[in-house]
Protein backbone atom coordinates (compact mmCIF):
# COMPACT_ATOMS: atom_id res chain seq x y z
CA UNK A 1 0.00 0.00 0.00
CA UNK A 2 1.04 3.37 -1.17
CA UNK A 3 2.04 5.71 2.25
CA UNK A 4 -0.93 8.19 1.19
CA UNK A 5 -3.16 5.07 0.53
CA UNK A 6 -2.72 4.79 4.61
CA UNK A 7 -4.38 8.62 5.39
CA UNK A 8 -7.48 7.61 3.19
CA UNK A 9 -7.92 4.29 5.07
CA UNK A 10 -7.29 6.36 8.28
CA UNK A 11 -8.52 9.62 7.73
CA UNK A 12 -12.12 11.04 7.83
CA UNK A 13 -13.62 12.26 4.09
CA UNK A 14 -16.36 14.59 3.42
CA UNK A 15 -18.13 15.90 0.29
CA UNK A 16 -18.83 19.30 -0.81
CA UNK A 17 -19.78 20.69 -4.24
CA UNK A 18 -18.68 17.58 -5.83
CA UNK A 19 -15.03 17.33 -4.29
CA UNK A 20 -14.20 15.07 -1.39
CA UNK A 21 -11.51 16.25 1.36
CA UNK A 22 -9.46 14.50 3.62
CA UNK A 23 -10.02 16.33 6.95
CA UNK A 24 -7.20 17.22 8.97
CA UNK A 25 -7.01 18.56 12.53
CA UNK A 26 -3.63 20.13 13.40
CA UNK A 27 -1.10 18.66 15.44
CA UNK A 28 0.04 19.04 19.31
CA UNK A 29 3.60 19.67 19.49
CA UNK A 30 5.19 15.60 18.72
CA UNK A 31 1.36 14.25 18.54
CA UNK A 32 1.26 13.50 15.23
CA UNK A 33 -1.56 11.09 14.00
CA UNK A 34 -1.29 9.46 10.72
CA UNK A 35 -4.40 10.10 8.86
CA UNK A 36 -5.70 12.24 11.93
CA UNK A 37 -3.26 15.60 12.17
CA UNK A 38 -0.82 17.96 10.08
CA UNK A 39 1.52 20.65 11.16
CA UNK A 40 1.78 24.05 9.17
CA UNK A 41 5.53 25.37 8.27
CA UNK A 42 5.10 29.01 8.83
CA UNK A 43 8.32 29.77 7.59
CA UNK A 44 7.70 27.72 3.97
CA UNK A 45 4.05 28.15 4.19
CA UNK A 46 3.14 24.44 3.64
CA UNK A 47 1.35 22.27 5.17
CA UNK A 48 3.30 18.65 6.72
CA UNK A 49 1.39 15.61 6.29
CA UNK A 50 2.64 12.87 8.40
CA UNK A 51 2.64 9.89 6.60
CA UNK A 52 4.46 7.58 8.51
CA UNK A 53 6.42 6.89 11.79
CA UNK A 54 10.13 5.96 11.46
CA UNK A 55 11.09 2.75 12.71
Amino acid sequence: MALYEQLVVDGQLTKEKGVTYLVLSPAKAGKHRIGKTYEYDSRNKVVKVPLKRQE
